[in-house]
């Protein structure tokens, strides 16, 4: 669940930080693990305003990203699905 602390969002176990990119239908954030630090990108997607072709791209696209691990391609952490 998305939630605000002082000034920051929070979402699963991430403070979100400043954006750092945009598409069509995404915006991807620094964000900050809470507990160990990490420094990561957070992919917010729009799912809703994605047709039904695009979403099977999206679930195609994490499926692969959960089972890669590759030191040229950048790890899937975690998903958080946050209705709005």
């Amino acid at each position: 669940m998305a939630q605000a602390v002082g000034r920051s969002r929070v979402v699963g176990e991430y403070v979100v930080g400043r954006q750092i990119g945009s598409g069509s239908f995404s915006v991807v954030w620094h964000g900050r693990h809470k507990v160990h630090g990490t420094e990561v990108a957070i992919k917010e997607i729009a799912t809703l305003r994605l047709n039904k072709k695009l979403q099977e791209s999206l679930m195609s696209e994490i499926y692969i990203l959960k089972r890669i691990n590759h030191p040229n391609i950048i790890c899937l952490h975690d998903i958080i699905q946050v209705r709005c």
